[in-house]
C-alpha cells in the first residue's frame, strides 16, 4: 500500500490520543445512565441500563474509526494495479553535447551579431561554440517546456536535470566548454543514454532530446543508441556542426607540435561533418535534423519543439496504483451513520395507566 499524501496520517496519532479522553467520558456518563434507566419499571431496569452502557460504547467507537478513515481517505491510499490511457501533454528537452576533441574545430561562422566585419578571422568559431549559440537561441525562444541538459566525451553524463527554470539552463550553457569534462574519444551512445535517464515514466510528457555534434563517433554504438531511444518513444533531432569539407583537430602540444592532429604521414588530419549519421538518426525517431550552419536553425528548432508541446493526444496506456480512497470515505460514513443510529432509543413508549 502506498499513500498520496502520507504526511496525513500523523493525524491519527491525535485520534489515538482521544481513547483515553473517551474512556473517562464513559465512567463519568454511566451515573448519567443510570438516572435515566431509573425512571424504567423495575423489571426492565437493568436491561434498559445495559442497552444505554452499550451504544455510548459503540457510537464512541464509531466516532473514532469515522475520524480514522476519514484521516485515510485523505491520505490518498493505493494498493492494487490499473490500466489507464496515456495521454500526453507538453514535452521534456534534453540539449545534448558533444565535448570531443573534434568540437574544437573552427570551421563554423559565428551567429551573425556576433561576426565582426574589420576582423574577418573573428567570424570563424568553434563547433562547439556555435552549437552553444544555437542553444542559447533556443532556450529563450520555448515556452513553458521542461529543459536539461547532458554533456558527453568518453561517456555522458546527465548535468542539468529537466527543470522549467531557463535560466538555470543559461546560466549552464555561458559556463559550457570542451574542457569541462575530461576524458578522450567520442561516445555518443553513451551521451544519448545520459540524455534518456532524464526522463521519468510517472510524467506523461512527449520527450526530446536534442543532440549537437558533428556526428563522428569513436566508440559506442549511435545506432543502438537511436534504436534503444525510439522504442522509449523519444524523438531525436540533431544539429549538424561543422562543415562538409571539414577542418584540422586542434591537439595538444605533446601529441602534435604544430598544435593539429596529423596521421602517420605527418598530414594534417581533417574531420568533416557527418550530416548522413545524424540525419538518419533524426528520422528514425520521428526528430528533424538541422545543420549548424542555417542561420535560422534555433528558430527552426523552436517551431518543432513547440508543436509538439502543443500536442495533446492518446500515445496508448500505463500501469499505475490504483486510488482506494473511496473505500474509506465509504467506511467513514457508515460510521457516522452508526453513531447517529445508537443515538435513537428503539423501545416504543411504555402506555400509561388509563391511556387508550
Amino acid at each position: 500500500m502506498s499513500f498520496d499524501n502520507p504526511r496525513i496520517l500523523g493525524f491519527l496519532i491525535l485520534i489515538v490520543s482521544f481513547i483515553p479522553i473517551v474512556i473517562v467520558r464513559w465512567r463519568k456518563s454511566r451515573e448519567s445512565a443510570a438516572l435515566f434507566a431509573a425512571a424504567s419499571s423495575s423489571h426492565e431496569r437493568e436491561s434498559v441500563l445495559k442497552e444505554l452502557r452499550l451504544r455510548m460504547i459503540l457510537s464512541d467507537i464509531f466516532f473514532l474509526l469515522f475520524a480514522g478513515f476519514l484521516v485515510i481517505a485523505l491520505a490518498g491510499p493505493r494498493w492494487g494495479v490499473r490500466i489507464v490511457p496515456d495521454y500526453r501533454r507538453g514535452v521534456d528537452v534534453v540539449l545534448a553535447f558533444d565535448l570531443s576533441r573534434s568540437m574544437n574545430v573552427r570551421d563554423c561562422l559565428a551567429l551573425s551579431g556576433n561576426i565582426t566585419m574589420n576582423r574577418p578571422e573573428l567570424s570563424n568559431v568553434s563547433r562547439l561554440e556555435k552549437g552553444i549559440g544555437i542553444a542559447r537561441e533556443l532556450v529563450a525562444a520555448l515556452g513553458d517546456v521542461r529543459i536539461g541538459a547532458a554533456i558527453g566525451k568518453g561517456r555522458g553524463i546527465l548535468a542539468v536535470p529537466l527543470t522549467y527554470d531557463s535560466d538555470t539552463v543559461l546560466t549552464f550553457l555561458y559556463s559550457l566548454d570542451s574542457g569541462t569534462l575530461t576524458g578522450r574519444g567520442t561516445n555518443l551512445e553513451s551521451l544519448i543514454n545520459a540524455s534518456s535517464s532524464s526522463f521519468q515514466d510517472s510524467i506523461p510528457t512527449r520527450r526530446s532530446i536534442i543532440l549537437f555534434s558533428d556526428g563522428e563517433a569513436h566508440s559506442g554504438s549511435f545506432q543502438l543508441a537511436v534504436e534503444k531511444a525510439r522504442r522509449a518513444g523519444i524523438t531525436l533531432s540533431a544539429v549538424g556542426l561543422g562543415s562538409d569539407e571539414g577542418g584540422p583537430v586542434p591537439a595538444e602540444l605533446a601529441d602534435a607540435p604544430n598544435g593539429f592532429l596529423v596521421d602517420t604521414d605527418g598530414r594534417l588530419v581533417l574531420s568533416p561533418r557527418q550530416s548522413d549519421v545524424l540525419r538518419s538518426g533524426a528520422e528514425k525517431t520521428g526528430g528533424v535534423y538541422v545543420p549548424g550552419s542555417r542561420n535560422d536553425a534555433a528558430q527552426v528548432l523552436a517551431g518543432y519543439i513547440n508543436s509538439l508541446s502543443a500536442e495533446s493526444r492518446l500515445s496508448g496506456h500505463r500501469r499505475e496504483a490504483n486510488p482506494r480512497w473511496r473505500i474509506f470515505v465509504l467506511a467513514a460514513m457508515v460510521c457516522l451513520a452508526g453513531m447517529r443510529v445508537m443515538g435513537f432509543n428503539r423501545r416504543p413508549p411504555r402506555r400509561r395507566k388509563g391511556e387508550g
